[in-house]
């Protein structure tokens, strides 16, 4: 077998992989817009995690996934392999192919870095294809061509030669996958909104691939409703209570030989939210397992951990924190801050937590007073010292029956996790 022919099997079989890993993409977009609850394989923790890339505006081009371009661009390079492999020009034709696929790598890979500092395992494995399989072609351009010389017009007008037969069967596959994800993905969005009514307070719309309500003024969006305060606290954590003295949340059983967990959570975090409303249904469901809920904002301006790293994170997670213990301290209201902000991690400006405060209920002003005070940073201080002696690196976190478990575990796990303390107790 001489080396082209090598080179084309090794390229075809990589092309093979990228589609059959951007399908897999496709799929874990949809999942994680239209399963409630749904938690992909590759989400590990705030930063390696499928599921924020997914949830981003960014994960949409011109209104449709890209993981459909993705699906698109290695069927095109298949059939143009498949239709094309005894000709000379193959794998210099080819170079243009995987050029435009690794540029557009390079814009996702850093769109993810830098905007959503998030990795997406699945995406960075197209991307290592993409670019692996450009630096071949250019090698082998470089070596193994027999043309003197390399001329882009040349290789554009070989690019775009394509036989009469081809030119119908590209552009079938083309409209076919474009119009699918262009139609069925909004479609499906829209009929998930015809069925949300908002309560009655606002209207559901199609956001960057997902929908919301759009709440009315004085209302605010919770588990695709629109809320007021009062409705809120039918949809908080059963028997949520806060000891304003030792400035500490607790819900569920107030037996003194409940099991307890005791969570470690941040605001920021996207993970935390899923794992805590899990904890929700644990508790609703065990009538004999209590929560504790500890503060563990991973924002530098309060957790030492972080600080040492010289990185910024989670800006406005610190803030967030104080602004949950001084809902409980100032009207007991800390579930319902805690519901509220882990749905509104976006939006956690200093000016966004004050503002909030007047739909709690509380005074502009003493909600100022206490974010700044001394006795609500040293409560969330004496929080993160907790962690930090769990040896906790990462939210969220809980501990239960003296063990420490990561990640947003689903409430099947948490189950079984419990089931067996009771078993051995």
């Amino acid at each position: 077998m001489n080396r082209k022919n090598i080179v084309w099997i090794v390229i075809f079989v990589l092309t093979l992989i990228g589609l059959g890993v951007s399908i897999h993409l496709l799929q874990i977009d949809y999942n994680v817009h239209f399963q409630s609850g749904y938690t992909p394989e590759c989400d590990f923790n705030e930063t390696i995690s499928c599921s924020k890339v997914a949830e981003s505006e960014h994960a949409f081009l011109f209104g449709i996934p890209v993981a459909s371009w993705g699906i698109l661009g290695y069927l095109l390079v298949i059939l143009y392999m498949l239709f094309n492999r005894k000709k000379e020009y193959l794998l210099s034709n080819l170079t243009i192919f995987y050029a435009i696929f690794s540029i557009g790598s390079l814009y996702w890979f850093l769109i993810a870095k830098i905007v959503l500092k998030a990795v997406c395992i699945y995406c960075n494995t197209t991307y290592f294809i993409n670019w692996g399989v450009f630096a071949l072609l250019v090698v082998w351009n470089i070596i193994y061509r027999k043309e003197n010389k390399f001329c882009i017009i040349t290789e554009v007008k070989r690019f775009f030669g394509f036989t009469v037969y081809q030119i119908p069967i590209y552009s079938i596959i083309v409209i076919v996958i474009v119009m699918f994800s262009y139609i069925y993905f909004p479609r499906q969005m829209e009929r998930i909104c015809k069925n949300t009514t908002c309560s009655g307070f606002g209207s559901c719309k199609v956001l960057y691939g997902k929908t919301e309500c759009v709440c009315n003024k004085g209302y605010f969006t919770k588990d695709n409703e629109c809320l007021n305060l009062n409705t809120l606290l039918d949809k908080t954590y059963p028997h949520g209570n806060f000891d304003s003295k030792n400035w500490k949340a607790t819900a569920g059983s107030t037996l003194e030989n409940a099991i307890e967990i005791e969570l470690f959570s941040d605001y920021e975090c996207p993970h935390c939210e899923k794992l805590e409303e899990n904890l929700k249904k644990v508790l609703e469901n065990y009538p004999n397992v209590r929560l504790v809920r500890r503060e563990y904002p991973l924002d530098h301006n309060c957790h030492p951990l972080v600080k040492g790293t010289g990185k910024t994170f989670h800006l406005n997670a610190c803030n967030a924190a104080y602004f949950a213990k001084c809902a409980g301290k100032l009207s007991n209201l800390f579930w319902q801050a805690c519901g509220y902000l882990h749905h509104n991690r976006k939006s956690l400006s200093m000016d966004s937590l004050l503002s909030y405060s007047e739909m709690f209920g509380i005074d502009k002003k003493k909600m100022e007073s206490c974010m700044k005070s001394d006795e609500v940073k040293e409560a969330v201080f004496q929080d993160i010292k907790l962690g930090l002696k769990h040896k906790i690196q990462g939210t969220p976190a809980f501990i239960v029956g003296g063990e420490l478990y990561s990640g947003a575990l689903s409430y099947e796990d948490i189950k079984e996790i419990i089931t067996s303390l009771m078993e051995s107790k």
